[in-house]
C-alpha cells in the first residue's frame, strides 16, 4: 500500500517555524558575525593567541559567551573549539570552569560593549569596516553622527552633481522697472492681507476691547468680583452648597463685598484656598549620574567589599569588571555603592552555582 507523504504534524511545522528559532537564528548569525570581525582584528594585531594576562582573559569571556551563541546545536563544544584556538594555554580545569560560567552567563552584549572589551577606538573600526562591533571613545554617538551626516551630504551633493543642469537655484528673476517692481509688490501685500481677513471667524474687534462705543459698555469689574469666589471653590473641589442654594461661605450672584462683615464670621477669601505653606518642603529625589572613566576604588567601597566576604586580592579585578560594564552600558544610577553592592551578591551567587556544579561533575 503506498502512504501519503504528508503525514508530518501540523504541530511540528508550528513549532520549527515559530519566533524562538527565529530569534535563535538571529544570535547565531550575529554572534558569528562578530566572531569574524574579531579574527580580523587579532590579525591585525598579529596575534596567533590571545595574551596571558587579564585583557586576554576578558577578551577569552567574551569570545566563548558569543561562540555559545554561534553555535546553538552544540554549544559546549563551540565554546571549547573556540578557547582551545585562542588559549591553548589553558588546564582541562580552567576550561570547564569557563563553559560552566559562560552557560550562565547572560549573554547580552551591545556593540559598544564589544569594543570596550576589545579595545577597538572609531577609528579602528571605521578602518576594518565592523558592522557588528562599535567603538570605545564615543559614548554618546556624537562622533558617528557628525561623520554619518557627513556622509549623507557627500551623497546629497553627488546625486545633485550628476543631476544638474547648470542653472541658477530657483525662480528665473523678472526683468522689471522700479516701478513695476513696487507695483507687484503693493498688489501682492493687498491680496496677503484679504486672505488673512477671510480666514478669520470674526473680522471685527472682539466686544471686550470695545469699552464705549455707540452707547455699550461692558461691566468687566462687576462680572469680576461677583465670579471669582465662586471659580476659587471649583478650583479645588469644595463645591458643597448649604441648604438654600449659595456656596457656602462665598458671595452669591446677588450679594456684594462691601455688605459682609469682618472678622470671624465674614467671608473666607479665594486666595485662602491654594496659599502656600511657607514651613511645608516638599521631598527632591535624588539625582542618576553616569559612572566615569576615571571612577577609583573607593574606601567605602571596599569595606562593602569586606562585608560582603570578598578578599582583598579579588576587589580590584571586580572593580574593573564593574567600571567596564557600566561603562560600555552607559549606565545610570542614583547611589553608585549600593549598585556596587549589587554587583558583589550577583557575582557571589554565581560562585555559588559555578561551585555546586563543579562538585556534582566531580562525584560523577
Amino acid at each position: 500500500m503506498r502512504t501519503s507523504t504528508k503525514s508530518q504534524n501540523t504541530a511540528d511545522i508550528k513549532t520549527f517555524g515559530s519566533d524562538e528559532y527565529e530569534d535563535r537564528d538571529s544570535k547565531a548569525v550575529l554572534a558569528r558575525s562578530r566572531l569574524a570581525d574579531a579574527r580580523k582584528l587579532f590579525e591585525r594585531r598579529f596575534w596567533k593567541v590571545l595574551p596571558r594576562n587579564e585583557r586576554g582573559m576578558r577578551i577569552l569571556r567574551w569570545g566563548a559567551d558569543h561562540a555559545w551563541l554561534a553555535g546553538p546545536t552544540n554549544p559546549k563544544r563551540s565554546v571549547r573549539r573556540w578557547c582551545r584556538k585562542w588559549a591553548p594555554w589553558l588546564t582541562d580545569g580552567e576550561l570547564s570552569q569557563i563553559v560552566a560560567k559562560t552557560e550562565v552567563s547572560n549573554k547580552r552584549w551591545s556593540n559598544d560593549q564589544c569594543a570596550a572589551v576589545l579595545e577597538v577606538s572609531l577609528r579602528i573600526s571605521r578602518h576594518l569596516r565592523f558592522r557588528f562591533i562599535g567603538a570605545n571613545d564615543d559614548p554618546n554617538y556624537e562622533i558617528r553622527y557628525a561623520l554619518k551626516r557627513e556622509d549623507a551630504a557627500k551623497r546629497s551633493r553627488k546625486y545633485r552633481a550628476a543631476r544638474s543642469t547648470g542653472g541658477k537655484r530657483g525662480r528665473p528673476a523678472l526683468k522689471l522697472s522700479e516701478e513695476e517692481k513696487l507695483k507687484r509688490q503693493r498688489t501682492q501685500d493687498a491680496k496677503r492681507a484679504r486672505r488673512h481677513r477671510a480666514s478669520r471667524k470674526n473680522a471685527s474687534r472682539d466686544i471686550s476691547n470695545i469699552r464705549t462705543r455707540d452707547g455699550l459698555k461692558r461691566d468687566v469689574e462687576s462680572r469680576t468680583n461677583k465670579d471669582f469666589n465662586g471659580r476659587a471653590l471649583a478650583r479645588v473641589g469644595q463645591q458643597a452648597k448649604d441648604p438654600i442654594g449659595s456656596i457656602s461661605g462665598v458671595l452669591s450672584d446677588d450679594q456684594s463685598l462691601a455688605r459682609q462683615p469682618d472678622g470671624p464670621d465674614g467671608p473666607i477669601p479665594a486666595r485662602a484656598f491654594w496659599d502656600e505653606d511657607p514651613d511645608v518642603t516638599l521631598s527632591r529625589k535624588p539625582n542618576k549620574t553616569r559612572i566615569r572613566s576615571t571612577f577609583r576604588l573607593t574606601r567605602r567601597q571596599r569595606e562593602i567589599a569586606a562585608e560582603e566576604g570578598i578578599s582583598r586580592d579579588c576587589v580590584q579585578n571586580l572593580f574593573d569588571e564593574f567600571t567596564l560594564f557600566h561603562l560600555s552600558q552607559r549606565t545610570y544610577s542614583t547611589d553608585w555603592d549600593v549598585s556596587w553592592r549589587n554587583w558583589l551578591i550577583h557575582e557571589i551567587e554565581i560562585d555559588e552555582k559555578l561551585g555546586a556544579m563543579n562538585r556534582a561533575w566531580r562525584a560523577a
